[in-house]
């Protein structure tokens, strides 16, 4: 099957990556794991002399390489910085229709760093599932030491194998679903997510608890999950990765919307006051 099928069945809401990692147990935290960032297929070329001379770069000999690969090659495109990055951090999200996710900042092992918090380069959402489950990404254009709240945000709705880039130090989140999910009660909303850093050392792996920015485990066949993301490409999924230029996406542009905040307390006077002074997390509702 393609990449993009491959990808699906190993997230699908059934998929031994939920059920591996506890996923759905309230107690399980957020975590996510870290892997190279470089780009794919180093190959051998004629120095001119009759010897063959290796080009910079890293094989892509996974599934997971191949992805991360092939999104970093749009990133790259999109936003040149990107390159010089070179960690890739990724992690997933399986949520009914009606589950959204608080705004936040993307951040180095939670915001828990030397000198505060750390933002990537780069954040990037690629929606695994049907368009139909789910509510919108909100990024808006609110920043971390920012003294004014967000005044303006953009929307993307999922769709399968849809990607949505913003800078890595924009505050975004995600929006309930609306309304029902007609007919399919085990419908999820699926997304993998991308960020990436310029350097992050990460953590060992841990079989028997999750964190952030862990490295992946060197004993893919021990858990079902890492056996099918790093599983070697087949002969056509390489051919696929070794020619990332060739790409069928269609660059898009985000639904804006405005205002993001609202003074629920006065609205009358918001419009003539002009931006809101950053509020307290506590005092914002979200609307779930």
């Amino acid at each position: 099957c393609s990449r993009q099928e491959a990808v699906q069945e190993a997230f699908k809401p059934g998929a031994a990556f939920w059920r591996e990692h506890n996923y759905h147990d309230p107690s399980t935290g957020y975590f996510s794991y870290i892997m190279p960032a470089k780009p794919c297929g180093h190959r051998r070329d004629d120095d001119g002399g009759g010897k063959t001379a290796r080009k910079s770069g890293r094989e892509v000999k996974s599934l997971l390489e191949a992805v991360v690969a092939c999104v970093r090659a749009h990133a790259v495109a999109w936003l040149p910085a990107v390159s010089e990055g070179d960690t890739c951090e990724w992690w997933a999200h399986c949520r009914c229709h009606a589950s959204g996710h608080q705004m936040h900042f993307d951040s180095a092992f939670e915001g828990e760093t030397t000198g505060g918090a750390q933002n990537p380069i780069l954040s990037s959402v690629l929606y695994l599932s049907e368009g139909r489950v789910g509510g919108p990404t909100l990024v808006t254009n609110q920043r971390l030491k920012d003294t004014a709240m967000a005044s303006k945000g953009y929307l993307t709705h999922p769709k399968a194998n849809r990607l949505c880039m913003f800078q890595g130090d924009l505050l975004h989140g995600v929006l309930p679903g609306r309304g029902v999910v007609p007919n399919i009660k085990s419908a999820r909303r699926v997304s993998l997510m991308f960020a990436f850093w310029p350097m992050m050392k990460g953590k060992a792996f841990e079989g028997a608890t999750t964190g952030p920015a862990r490295r992946l485990p060197l004993d893919r066949g021990a858990r079902l999950w890492s056996s099918q993301l790093l599983r070697p490409l087949t002969k056509d999924e390489a051919e696929a990765a070794a020619q990332p230029e060739h790409s069928t996406a269609k660059p898009g542009r985000a639904e804006p919307i405005s205002p993001i905040w609202w003074e629920v307390l006065k609205p009358e006077t918001q419009a003539a006051k002009g931006p809101l002074p950053i509020a307290p997390y506590e005092v914002c509702f979200q609307g779930f």
